[in-house]
């Protein structure tokens, strides 16, 4: 595991150095780690990837990427949490150990759909879940922002039904609940057409 992290530590700057090839037929999820959320987040409550604790979705236009994603610390000029930026942005943090890019080929049409959601989505004021309840509001935490996008690009493709996780006293104390019903960082790899 320490191995495994130096590796990461010492590869990201070359990874944000090097020449990233998108295509414009593909919709993107963009995952990272932080050093303050990987113990605590990816190790209790991922499914499988213990490393990210972040993720963002985008697509490739007018020769560059664009990744929306909902922060916990930033907002736009409009005070939304829903932040547009480009991949150096959204690795350029002082404790990113590990940064992931996730590709589903698409046609189109799905394209055309993704950026329609998401700039339904960019006119909207949401803010960051602090409280992580997955409903119907304006406050989505990251994951459940990309889970709610991609159900509605194609809700039979990317089918996924939320956790529901019994909570430890810790937990349960800060959550202010025992059980937790959520979307887990690391979710879309339960879609296999992801790669």
């Amino acid at each position: 595991m320490r191995f495994r992290l130096l590796l990461c530590i010492i590869l990201t700057p070359f990874l944000l150095n090097s020449q990233i090839i998108f295509k414009k037929d593909a919709i993107y999820i963009f995952a990272r780690s932080t050093e303050h959320k990987v113990n605590i987040i990816a190790e209790d409550f991922n499914l499988q990837d213990k490393q990210i604790t972040h993720i963002g979705i985008g697509y490739f236009e007018n020769d560059s990427i664009k990744i929306f994603n909902v922060s916990n610390f930033k907002t736009d000029e409009k005070g939304s949490a829903l932040i547009s930026e480009s991949y150096a942005s959204f690795v350029d943090l002082s404790d990113v150990t590990y940064s992931s890019i996730w590709k589903l080929k698409s046609d189109e049409k799905e394209i055309a759909k993704l950026k329609s959601i998401l700039e339904e989505y960019s006119k909207d004021k949401i803010k960051f879940d602090d409280f992580f309840i997955l409903d119907e509001s304006n406050d989505y935490y990251c994951s459940e922002f990309i889970y709610r996008v991609l159900k509605k690009v194609n809700r039979n493709k990317f089918g996924f039904n939320p956790i529901n996780k019994k909570l430890n006293a810790f937990y349960s104390n800060a959550l202010h609940r025992k059980e937790f019903v959520y979307i887990p960082v690391d979710f879309f790899q339960s879609f296999t057409i992801f790669e």
